[in-house]
């Protein structure tokens, strides 16, 4: 998988990533912040969440801050590992 860091919008940076995926899926590697902004532009039509649980209780809430509830959004399936749990939505 070829990775790419971009410093320019997230609308422009997903539609230069079409424009190279093709027919391709497109991943978004990043912490809350860069989820934030993609969720506030209504760009992501799925959401695959990992975590540890131990370091749960800092850094950035993923949904705060971005206006109207997440309440359309369901977990589609999880993913329990050893010693972390996979959850995609």
């Amino acid at each position: 998988m070829q990775k790419v860091v971009l410093d320019i919008s997230v609308s422009r940076a997903l539609a230069q990533a079409l424009g190279v995926a093709g027919d391709k899926d497109i991943a978004i590697g990043g912490g809350a912040s860069a989820a934030q902004q993609y969720l506030e532009a209504g760009l992501l039509d799925e959401m695959q969440l990992h975590y540890a649980p131990f370091l749960l209780g800092g850094g950035i809430r993923l949904f705060d801050g971005l206006g109207a509830s997440p309440s359309n959004r369901s977990a589609s399936s999880t993913h329990p590992t050893q010693p972390t749990c996979a959850i995609a939505s």
